[in-house]
């Protein structure tokens, strides 16, 4: 074998197996298994701008009872109006299982974004946005605080 030809192997394996790494790394994340099971408060802040106050939460659940309930939820359980004919169905917002494994960058790049049934509020101004996680937080906050961890609605 030439010297080009096994230089050309290596790096076919190492580009490889960067790819399978990646991959399954993807896999664990979509299937909530990360490293972490549960990520702390402080972690989970990280790179908030908007600071958890009484009046950001007040803001953030106007947003919500002006754009979100009507798929999440009165109480933010996933079970609006709209919830039924969504697939596929919109998040348990209270479950500390699903956005307690999340930081708020990351909940707030869902917002932007969207995924699946849930559109995309890239227009709503930042700020709302991260009062809409802060918001979040809340409602994941008193489920947990409630005494039920499960996330199941009532």
């Amino acid at each position: 074998m030439r010297k080009s030809q096994v230089i050309g192997i290596l790096l076919l394996v190492g580009i490889s197996t960067v790819f399978v790494g990646f991959y399954a790394y993807g896999q664990r994340v979509e299937n909530g298994q990360e490293d972490s099971d549960q990520k702390t408060a402080g972690d989970r802040s990280a790179g908030n701008p908007v600071k958890l106050t009484p009046k950001s939460i007040e803001a953030g659940k106007k947003a919500f009872q002006d754009k979100c309930e009507v798929c999440h939820g009165e109480k933010a359980d996933g079970t609006g109006e709209m919830a039924t004919m969504l697939d596929p169905k919109p998040a348990n917002l209270t479950d500390p299982r699903k956005v307690g494994k999340m930081t708020d960058k990351e909940v707030f790049d869902f917002i932007t974004r969207g995924k699946d049934a849930m559109p995309k509020f890239a227009d709503l101004p930042e700020e709302v946005r991260w009062n809409l996680v802060n918001f979040v937080r809340s409602v994941e906050a008193k489920r947990v605080e409630g005494g039920n961890e499960s996330g199941k609605g009532k």
